[in-house]
């Protein structure tokens, strides 16, 4: 069995990622293996790299540079040739011509293509030097991409009805939870109203807190 969290409302759920090979553990046949998932190119390691229940081992295993070990490696990563490959390697190729394979900060293992969760708050793509007080720590554009698509997918964006109403369906539930005025921005607070059920009166109750938007 695989484990997930999932949302009662929305029906949705999300997976982890145990051996960060950017495949998430309900889809990986191999969870605590990088070099294992759906895909993976089949290489001389005695293993079945890419899930068809087969092991090809016919070459080596190129092997490319991913320092912070996120399973994706820049377009300018140098490479290499082992029987299987080392720590700090990953097997995925970067593909100048697929985005999803490229990871968009090295050096930071929570920036790659399929990352899931969300952040409160951004990386740093590169540091300005100078003689104190000036070195500056100087954030790239979109500081909270955290998964590499070029853009901040805010996590939160709807705003409060004026009342909490129930909805039925597989589950019962509320409606009507959002931000208290304005969407704040990534990383920004903000006041958000929650909808409750209360199965016992079957009816919704609210409550307001502070929150902090956070993104990818």
């Amino acid at each position: 069995a695989t484990a997930g969290t999932c949302n009662p409302g929305t029906g949705s759920c999300s997976f982890a990622d145990l051996d960060g090979d950017g495949v998430t553990c309900d889809t990986d046949c191999n969870d605590a293996d990088p070099t294992i998932y759906p895909g993976a190119p089949e290489c001389k390691d005695g293993k079945d790299n890419d899930c068809n229940q087969l092991k090809e081992d016919t070459v080596d295993c190129v092997c490319y540079a991913d320092s912070d070990k996120d399973g994706y490696a820049l377009a300018s990563a140098s490479s290499i040739s082992a029987s299987t490959c080392p720590s700090g390697y990953t097997n995925r190729k970067p593909d100048s011509n697929d985005p999803t394979t490229l990871d968009c900060k090295e050096g930071n293992a929570s920036v790659f293509p399929s990352q899931t969760t969300y952040f409160q708050s951004s990386y740093c793509a590169f540091f300005r030097f100078g003689p104190p007080p000036n070195f500056e720590p100087i954030c790239n554009k979109y500081s909270f991409d955290y998964n590499c698509d070029g853009a901040e997918t805010q996590h939160y964006t709807a705003k409060a009805s004026s009342i909490c109403s129930v909805f039925s369906g597989p589950l019962f539930g509320c409606k009507g939870s959002g931000w208290v005025g304005d969407v704040p921005a990534c990383g920004a607070s903000g006041t958000y109203k929650s909808c409750s059920y209360n199965k016992l009166s079957q009816s919704c109750t609210s409550s307001t807190a502070a929150r902090v938007q956070d993104c990818r």
